[in-house]
């Protein structure tokens, strides 16, 4: 499969998954009704992907505060949203507070609150942009990105195999994310996050419910992709049948299943109905042909 169609597959998968599980979020859905829901908004986590991507273009690589600096317009002035009405999580806006008031992007993400989602719903892009760089550098990218939001090491863990499996699936490998992640770990003597990567082989053994900690999210996500990867509807169906927090469980599904499938397996109909600015549209035209070409 070309690799552009891949990359769109990814990009508007997350947008959709997160649009529906927007939709239906709070709600309990069968797979017939979901098929039926306009896949249009897309909530903060399509938001704050699109102002990551805007940032990783005008960079041309991961600049923290550059990304704070979108996501503070988004947060203020609907920037890349799909509604002028914003509403963030407590991680989110509290990063953002604590930002506005001069803390470093890397500092901002609080220890107290529980490790939540709040990085893994908008680092695709970040996983698209370093897919052929070495593993160090997807990993240190994937901590540092993570720190906005969230300053707990699970967290971080959490988003370096969320990148690594991005890249997996995008060029098509058979490495298992896990144990690269580890032999990372060990040769940098990352021994505390050894011990969080070794709780999350611990949560993989639950029943994955879409919440919104870190672990399950992950979890959840890679657990119902793997069990329904040859068909987009499905996964992302199922994913938002999970309940709790599904507009990210959708994204992240969405994504995963976009970067395995391509776009072309993603239903017209629920493209055709994502409310996209034209600026979004230039965006994500101008991310996936940058992308493309590293």
């Amino acid at each position: 499969m070309e690799n552009k169609l891949r990359i769109e597959g990814a990009i508007f998968g997350s947008l959709v998954g997160n649009a529906l599980g927007s939709r239906c979020l709070g709600k309990k859905f069968t797979r017939t009704a979901i098929s039926q829901q306009l896949a249009r908004q897309y909530s903060e986590a399509g938001a704050m992907s699109l102002c990551s991507m805007v940032s990783l273009l005008d960079s041309g690589r991961l600049d923290t505060e550059d990304l704070a600096n979108r996501f503070y317009e988004w947060y203020i002035g609907s920037y890349m949203a799909a509604s002028e009405k914003i509403q963030s999580r407590v991680t989110v806006s509290q990063a953002l507070r604590v930002y506005m008031n001069g803390m470093p992007p890397d500092r901002c993400g609080s220890k107290e609150l529980p490790a939540d989602n709040s990085s893994l719903m908008r680092l695709l892009p970040l996983a698209l942009w370093n897919a052929h760089e070495p593993v160090p550098t997807i990993v240190q990218d994937a901590h540092e990105a993570s720190k906005f939001t969230n300053q707990q090491i699970s967290a971080h863990v959490c988003s370096a195999l969320y990148c690594l499996l991005i890249r997996r699936f995008l060029l098509e490998q058979t490495d298992k994310v896990t144990d690269v992640l580890s032999a990372y770990y060990t040769e940098k003597k990352m021994d505390e996050h050894i011990l969080d990567l070794n709780d999350f082989h611990v949560c993989n053994q639950l029943e994955p419910k879409g919440k919104s900690d870190a672990f399950n999210s992950l979890w959840s996500a890679s657990s119902v992709f793997a069990k329904n990867n040859q068909d987009f509807e499905d996964a992302v169906s199922q994913a938002i049948m999970l309940g709790n927090d599904c507009e990210v469980t959708g994204y992240l599904v969405g994504s995963l299943a976009g970067a395995v499938m391509g776009i072309n397996e993603i239903p017209q109909r629920w493209l055709n109905q994502l409310d996209l600015s034209n600026d979004a549209k230039l965006v994500v035209s101008a991310f996936v042909q940058a992308v493309g070409k590293r």
